[in-house]
């Protein structure tokens, strides 16, 4: 008993720092063997980015596998985001202007102010895929939010994705009101090879 008493169990924020360097390792692999695939994106987990020496582990990483920053986009949800310190804020500027694309994910799902878009060293957001599903062809108020996300994508010059897309319908309305990329069945079925964001204006 006393030996198994003396086993070290690593903790979840150690699990998942460690598979979170594994996977930017596949990343790295996958895209020396796929060149034509522009970007890969990669979600950050919430306490990543918290973590002391977090931004050069990453930048290490990269330069050690000879990963091109402007292939890699690094995605934070939307409650993950408003909880970012000031100096994790500082860090990820950096990382963006290493040419790392910053995404918030799951955009309009929490409660922050659409002015972190302004604040933060944010590229892009993704429409979350609960918005997408109430899209029709009538005037409603589902159609109301996400057109004037479209103006604000638009307006700050972020990437805008929409998530979700699942019907042609939901691809015109998308189209008609400005999103320029779209991620969803309509487009590709989850596959154990990497798949491009489709633009919306293709087709």
């Amino acid at each position: 008993m006393d030996d198994l008493n003396q086993i070290v169990t690593p903790s979840l924020s150690a699990i998942i720092l460690a598979m979170e360097v594994v996977i930017l390792r596949l990343l790295d692999l996958l895209l020396g063997l796929l060149p034509r695939v522009p970007r890969t994106a990669w979600r950050l987990a919430p306490l990543h980015p918290g973590r002391a020496g977090w931004l050069q582990a990453l930048t290490d990483t990269l330069a050690r596998h000879g990963v091109d920053p402007r292939r890699i986009v690094v995605e934070l949800t939307e409650t993950a985001v408003m909880s970012l310190l000031a100096g994790t804020r500082a860090d990820l500027t950096a990382l963006r202007d290493l040419g790392v694309g910053i995404h918030v994910d799951d955009f309009g799902t929490g409660f922050s102010s659409i002015s972190l878009l302004r604040d933060l060293p944010v590229t892009g957001l993704k429409l979350d895929a609960s918005f997408v599903a109430d899209l029709s062809e009538d005037d409603d108020a589902a159609n109301a939010l996400s057109t004037g996300l479209a103006g604000l994508v638009s307006g700050l010059h972020l990437v805008g994705i929409a998530e979700g897309v699942e019907s042609e319908g939901q691809h015109r309305v998308l189209l008609r009101q400005g999103w320029s990329q779209a991620q969803g069945y309509l487009y590709a079925r989850p596959s154990p090879q990497p798949t491009h964001t489709i633009s919306t204006t293709a087709g």
